[in-house]
């Protein structure tokens, strides 16, 4: 049974906020509400949903933001269509309230309720586009077999009518706005059959500027029930003998007569005898009674088909997890665009902190499943993991592999930055067949080929094929080979037949975001200062899960060049290779990326080469770690690499320090952190070496 629509509700216009309508979700099963959005804005601004709440549990519930694209023409003016769903909500009718960032010129929101969807799986795969021609379309690679994609459009304003194509049915279709600043849309949707590539199409009356977007809900897990019944009758035979006596009585009367003579007078008696004869008559009556009892057996067969997903649920997970007494409050929260999949404490943890590079890796373990299933653990590839320590951001990156133990099984999917790839392109020659033997043809370099789907789920994943010779045709079949093997995770299965039958547990290896940029292909020529050539570097880059990206990057002024290389060195190489030189004076550069509650802030400064002041760690003979200059202690997860730590192991006492650190030997620059919990660190390094600098201006080595 397919994915039910039990009500469309077109809200035009939709151009206040907050916006607050009815909506009914239905009393079915298995319900969901997807909510997609249309705005129009002028003067350079785009108008969006920051929020859509609506009653779950009696409680305002905010909606999932799935995917979304803007169109802009005009130079300043701003098409945006939105998708969000909300699985479970409260039956019935209830208040909707969305929230724009900006008001919209022109808007307008279309719910569908809909009824016996997979909650666990919703939503599945995602997609967008935009254009200027009559030919609308989203093609999107679903998930699960039978599902049905919605999608929605915006268009200017006399892009007109919309005519669906067949299997699309329409839903909406209507403008909203006055004039130049009025919008065109329509919602449809199309049911699948197998998991594959779709493509959801609808053609405007007129070309112009519009913009689509489409997302898959996977219908409920079905459990199809054959029943067999058979009739057994049972003849039961009673046999009832009455018997009836009938009786007859004889009467015999006997008279007797006696004479008497006399003389004179004559008597005569006379005798009566009665006898009574009693004759008994039976009859014998049968009587047979049939007594059919049928005995009805019902034998039931029950066929279950389970629906299952390769991405992670959307709804928060609900369940208490007393915090582990050994363990420093750290606790853990696991999301993928803004929506939870797992809060809570781990039961292990480390994470690396790098000089260069900033939160570099984490490992997370979880005895029992956490609260949720073992199939959504390993479907949380590429979800944000936020480290607290308190109210303290200690660690922030993104889930790069995770693997399940369940009893003898182990199953790990991943990873994430191994070698998976959802943007692919090949630099190579053309060859030459004219001659004998074939010659090297024409350096080429392809366009960019995408899986749209894959990099809405796991961010932008970048690999170039560099080198070779080969034909065009072979080259396409490759790259579009590449990405049918790598845009999604790899998942491997460990069986140890000797091992315990009962545990189950979750493993999670977690990579900093600044991998992010080992998978991002530079494309700029930079002839600038230091800082100024990472900014441009950084503002190619886009992360994923709707984490903000902000920089504070400290002026350097020692001149860059990057040539670009035809896109064949990643972002990493360069910001490395900048990193290396340091300075024209000679001071050592850092580059962090540093998790905070709000995102990920990228940090480029100098290392400080003040003495005393220039200390941040100070590690004293008791073996206690203080703030330096002061009796503060220092927890070991707070500790950050690119500081000073002064190891005082004589006297506790801080002495004078020469001009430079570098001459202490007690003065540790460091380099690498390595926390686990509770209560253990390993620092690691030493002192900036400006030979290294000096090399890598030279081109000799030391990055």
């Amino acid at each position: 049974m397919a994915v039910t629509i039990y009500q469309v509700l077109a809200h035009a216009p939709s151009n206040t906020t907050p916006d607050t309508f009815n909506v009914d979700a239905g009393s079915g099963s298995d319900r969901a509400l997807v909510i997609i959005a249309k705005s129009l804005q002028t003067g350079g601004s785009t108008s969006q949903l920051t929020d859509v709440t609506y009653p779950v549990g009696g409680t305002p519930t905010s909606a999932t933001f799935v995917t979304g694209i803007t169109r802009t023409f005009g130079g300043t003016r701003n098409l945006r269509v939105e998708i969000w769903v909300l699985a479970n909500p409260d039956t019935g009718t209830n208040s909707m309230t969305a929230t724009w960032n900006l008001a919209p010129v022109s808007g307008e929101i279309t719910v569908y309720s809909l009824e016996n969807v997979d909650t666990a799986s919703t939503p599945g795969a995602s997609g967008t586009n935009d254009g200027n021609v009559t030919t609308i379309d989203v093609t999107l690679t679903t998930l699960l077999d039978n599902s049905t994609i919605f999608m929605g459009v915006v268009g200017r304003n006399n892009v007109g009518t919309f005519t669906p194509t067949s299997p699309a049915v329409e839903d909406t279709d209507g403008e909203t706005g006055t004039g130049f600043t009025a919008i065109d849309y329509t919602d449809l949707h199309q049911d699948t059959t197998t998991a594959g590539s779709y493509t959801i199409t609808t053609t405007g009356t007129n070309a112009n500027d519009w913009g689509a977007a489409a997302v898959e809900i996977p219908e409920a897990t079905t459990t199809t029930t054959t029943t067999t019944t058979t009739t057994t009758t049972t003849t039961t035979t009673t046999t009832t003998t009455t018997t009836t006596t009938t009786t007859t009585t004889t009467t015999t009367t006997t008279t007797t007569t006696t004479t008497t003579t006399t003389t004179t007078t004559t008597t005569t008696t006379t005798t009566t005898t009665t006898t009574t004869t009693t004759t008994t008559t039976t009859t014998t009556t049968t009587t047979t009674t049939t007594t059919t009892t049928t005995t009805t057996t019902t034998t039931t067969t029950t066929t279950t088909t389970t629906t299952t997903t390769t991405l992670p649920p959307i709804e928060r997970a609900s369940f208490a997890v007393p915090v582990p007494a050994h363990q420093p409050e750290l606790k853990i929260i696991i999301s993928r665009n803004d929506a939870v999949i797992w809060e809570g404490y781990p039961d292990g943890y480390n994470h690396t902190i790098q000089a260069v590079g900033g939160d570099w890796q984490a490992r997370i373990k979880i005895n029992g499943d956490g609260g949720i299933s073992l199939s959504a653990w390993l479907n949380a590839i590429g979800a944000d993991v936020t480290v607290y320590a308190k109210t303290d951001v200690i660690w922030r990156g993104v889930v790069d592999t995770v693997t399940t133990t369940n009893g003898r099984v182990s199953v790990t999917n991943g990873s994430l930055f191994g070698q998976m790839t959802n943007r692919v392109r090949a630099l190579y020659q053309t060859v030459r067949y004219n001659t004998n033997p074939p010659i090297g043809g024409q350096p080429v370099q392809t366009d960019w080929l995408d899986d749209k789907t894959s990099q809405d789920i796991y961010g932008i994943l970048e690999q170039i094929v560099n080198g070779g010779e080969a034909l065009s045709s072979e080259i396409d079949n490759l790259l579009a080979t590449i990405l049918k093997d790598r845009a999604y995770p790899k998942r491997s299965v460990r069986y140890n037949s000797s091992g315990a039958g009962e545990t189950v547990s979750v493993n999670i290896e977690a990579k900093g975001y600044v991998h992010y940029l080992t998978k991002k292909m530079n494309t700029a020529v930079i002839d600038s200062t230091a800082n100024t050539a990472i900014q441009t570097l950084l503002d190619l880059v886009t992360l994923p899960n709707n984490v903000i990206f902000s920089y504070n990057l400290e002026e350097n002024s020692y001149q860059i060049k990057v040539n670009g290389y035809e896109g064949n060195r990643t972002i990493w190489d360069e910001i490395r290779r900048i990193v290396a030189v340091g300075s024209t004076n000679g001071n050592k550069y850092l580059f962090q990326f540093k998790g905070t509650p709000n995102g990920i802030t990228a940090v480029y400064r100098q290392v400080n080469n003040t003495p005393q002041s220039g200390f941040d760690y100070h590690l004293k003979p008791d073996g206690e770690l203080k703030v330096f200059g002061s009796n503060d202690p220092v927890p070991v997860h707070n500790i950050r690499a690119g500081r000073w730590l002064l190891v005082d192991t004589d006297t506790g006492e801080i002495q004078a320090m020469d001009a430079s650190i570098r001459l202490r030997s007690n003065a540790v620059f460091v380099e690498s952190v390595q926390y686990t919990m509770p209560d253990s660190v390993q620092i690691s390094g030493g002192t900036p070496e400006v030979s290294t600098m000096l090399m890598a201006r030279m081109g000799l080595g030391g990055v």
